[in-house]
């Protein structure tokens, strides 16, 4: 198996159809992938300390994903990547 079968990402993007195109791609090539909609239940996760990668949407109901990266920035270096 991979070394990619043991990374973990941590998706936020609140369009169910681009999430799922995403969701697709990382789980077909072995990456344990969550979901979540809200930059609140992201920085829940993050906080938790379990990914190894994160993808943040721009804009969201609730913020933007720049503001959520720099919270996050104030206790993790976590990589992400925006959509």
């Amino acid at each position: 198996m991979s070394q990619q079968a043991t990374q973990s990402i941590l998706l936020l993007e609140d369009e169910q159809a681009i999430a799922d195109t995403i969701l697709y791609a990382f789980q077909t090539d072995g990456f344990q992938i969550t979901h979540v909609t809200t930059c609140e239940k992201a920085l829940n996760q993050v906080k938790e300390g379990r990914f190894d990668f994160a993808i943040f949407d721009v804009g969201l109901p609730d913020g933007t994903g720049f503001e959520l990266c720099k919270t996050v920035r104030t206790f993790s270096e976590i990589p992400v990547l925006f959509l």
